[in-house]
């Protein structure tokens, strides 16, 4: 790098690693100040410093911008069309007029401008490139990580694993390939990737009742895809090859079933599967047993039904023994048939998550194992311990 580049690198560094703590103290003051600012103050000073005399050359540009508009088209498309059948909640961000346009110049913008610069800092390096990259990666994933919120989340030692899917992985993911982007066709692709997706996520009013775990999935298998149709079309066009590539059409089948199996088994359907981890449904469901859950209303489930319902940070399957009509609804009260004594808590409308449908026994046993030796603790049901 010149030794310009090495002075704005070294300040934009120092920046992204103090406003990600200072965050902490004064989220809003960074978020919707500070931060629009400072970035729009780098990016000038960036352009005036070293941009005007870049004089990059891409090969690949037009296909590899052809396939991140495909992309990211499909993303929204795919993402927004399994709401028809999960369901659709409001979205967290403000619906107001004032409410988007702020939104839109505090995240999209600054979105927007962050891609601008990582581009800057790719196309500056000459030396050591593989090292800078990484840098470069690290302090783009930095900036996008919402620090408050993951240390708050991750208070509870439980919650951990759950930091690690939300936050962690798909961040990472994204900005891994944005640097690839940058790399390959410069500025405009990985913009239009990561605004685009932001972008209908702050405008559209709602949003599908996922768990986090889905977005997640999106966010890591919907660029591998991109990755792969570019280098096929790289691969193409390169006239000494090794081996003929394989066609993204052949991959497409591959990529649906194994995204529609990953959503199923998360719960993403009307239906889902879940482990038996205990034997409280013992002789007929043991542990590691897997069970199809279907969703299912209150006033449907008769005396004699098997189903699940949610406590404080696990669900319970068990027998339905007793239906009662109180002052808040309809009442299950339920009992393990391993059990000697029904369950302490009544299952309400609000804590029933579905219906039993079918039983597959010994299916789920290794990822009961695993959860014996992760956890190695059992739950009491009957005293709500």
């Amino acid at each position: 790098m010149k030794f310009s580049c090495k002075v704005y690198f070294f300040f934009l560094s120092i920046y992204i690693i103090s406003s990600s703590f200072l965050n902490i103290f004064h989220k809003d003051l960074i978020a919707y100040i500070l931060n629009p600012v400072i970035w729009i103050l780098l990016a000038l000073i960036g352009y005036f410093v070293f941009y005007r005399n870049n004089k990059n050359y891409y090969p690949y540009r037009k296909e590899i911008l052809y396939d991140v508009i495909i992309s990211t088209i499909l993303y929204i498309i795919v993402f927004y069309s399994f709401g028809f059948k999960v369901g659709f909640s409001n979205n967290a961000y403000s619906k107001e007029i004032n409410g988007i346009i702020i939104n839109l110049f505090s995240i999209l913008m600054i979105v927007g401008i962050k891609e601008y610069i990582r581009n800057l800092l790719m196309n500056e390096i000459t030396l050591h490139k593989l090292f800078y990259q990484l840098i470069i990666l690290f302090l783009f994933f930095l900036s996008d990580l919402n620090v408050s919120l993951i240390i708050e989340t991750a208070k509870d030692i439980n919650n951990l694993f759950d930091v690690v899917l939300q936050f962690i992985i798909p961040i990472l993911s994204l900005n891994i390939f944005a640097n690839y982007l940058c790399i390959k066709s410069g500025f405009l692709s990985s913009f239009i990737f990561r605004v685009g997706i932001i972008g209908v996520s702050l405008i559209i009013p709602i949003v599908p009742k996922y768990d986090f775990i889905i977005p997640t999935l999106f966010d890591v298998l919907i660029p591998l895809f991109t990755y792969l149709v570019i280098r096929y079309h790289i691969s193409k066009k390169t006239k000494y090859k090794i081996e003929e590539p394989v066609k993204p059409s052949k991959w497409i089948p591959i990529f649906l079933i194994v995204l529609c199996l990953l959503m199923f088994s998360l719960g993403a359907f009307s239906i889902k599967p879940i482990v038996i981890l205990t034997g409280s449904m013992k002789p007929g469901i043991n542990e590691g047993d897997l069970l199809i859950i279907d969703k299912c209303e209150i006033k449907d489930v008769k005396v004699g039904d098997i189903i699940e319902y949610s406590m404080d940070r696990y669900t319970v399957v068990h027998r339905v023994i007793r239906i009662l009509n109180g002052k808040n609804g309809i009442e299950l009260i339920m009992k393990g048939d391993n059990n000697l004594q029904e369950d302490k808590k009544s299952v309400t409308e609000d804590t029933l998550v579905g219906c039993f449908r079918y039983h597959i026994p010994y299916l789920g046993y290794p990822a009961y194992l695993v959860h014996q030796i992760l956890h190695n603790q059992t739950v009491d049901v009957e005293t709500g311990r």
